[in-house]
C-alpha cells in the first residue's frame, strides 16, 4: 500500500507542475515542457537527498499527462503487457519510456507532427529514465534483476518483496550469495 501512495503522490507531482504551467503561460505548450523537464529531474536528482532521486517513470506518467494523455494510457498498457510477460517491473519501465516518444509523436496531433519543443522534451525524458534505470539494465543483462511476483511465499521469503540492488547500501549481488552458498557447502571459506 505505501508503494501505490508513493507512486500517486509522484505522479500527482510531476502533473500538478505542468497542470500550473499550463493554466499560468494559458496553454502554452513550450512552458509546459519546460516545467515537464524541471519536474522530472527535480525527482530524478533532489537536491535534499544528494542528487539521488527516483527513476522516474510515475512522475514521468504525470508530466505527460496533460502533454497528451493518450500516448501515455498506450505506454501504460505497453507497461502492463510487458510486465504481465516477463515479469521484470524495470522492464517493462524502459520500454514503456522508449514508446513515448514516437507515441507523443503519433498521438500528439494526429495527422500533424507535433512541435520540435514537444518531441525533444519527450525525447530528453525518455532518456533521462532510461538512464536511471541503469543498474537496472545491468541487473538483466546479468540474469540478477529480481522479477515481479504477486506470491505472498516468494515476498516473506525475499523480505516482504524488498530488493537490495548492487547500488544501495547493505546489498548483495546474487551471483555473490550464489558463490559464497556454493563455497560453504564445499568446505570452502
Amino acid at each position: 500500500m505505501p508503494g501505490v501512495l508513493t507512486l500517486l503522490l509522484d505522479a500527482g507531482k510531476g502533473y500538478l507542475a505542468v497542470w500550473l504551467a499550463a493554466r499560468v503561460t494559458g496553454g502554452n505548450i513550450r512552458w509546459m515542457i519546460v516545467a515537464a523537464l524541471a519536474a522530472l529531474l527535480g525527482h530524478l536528482f533532489p537536491v535534499w537527498l544528494g542528487f539521488r532521486g527516483g527513476r522516474g517513470v510515475a512522475t514521468g506518467v504525470g508530466v505527460f499527462l496533460p502533454i497528451c494523455w493518450q500516448a501515455v494510457l498506450v505506454a501504460v498498457a505497453v507497461w502492463i503487457a510487458v510486465l504481465a510477460f516477463w515479469r521484470y517491473v524495470s522492464l517493462a519501465s524502459v520500454i514503456a519510456a522508449a514508446s513515448l516518444p514516437p507515441l507523443v509523436y503519433l498521438l500528439y496531433a494526429p495527422g500533424h507532427a507535433p512541435p520540435v519543443g514537444v518531441s525533444a522534451g519527450t525525447s530528453a525524458s525518455m532518456v533521462l529514465i532510461i538512464v536511471r534505470h541503469r543498474g537496472n539494465i545491468m541487473r538483466l543483462l546479468s540474469g540478477t534483476e529480481p522479477r515481479f511476483t504477486l506470491s505472498r511465499d516468494q515476498r516473506e521469503r525475499t523480505g516482504r518483496g524488498e530488493h537490495l540492488h548492487d547500488d544501495e547500501p547493505g546489498s548483495r549481488n546474487l551471483r555473490d550469495r550464489d558463490r559464497s552458498s556454493f563455497d560453504h557447502r564445499n568446505g570452502h571459506r
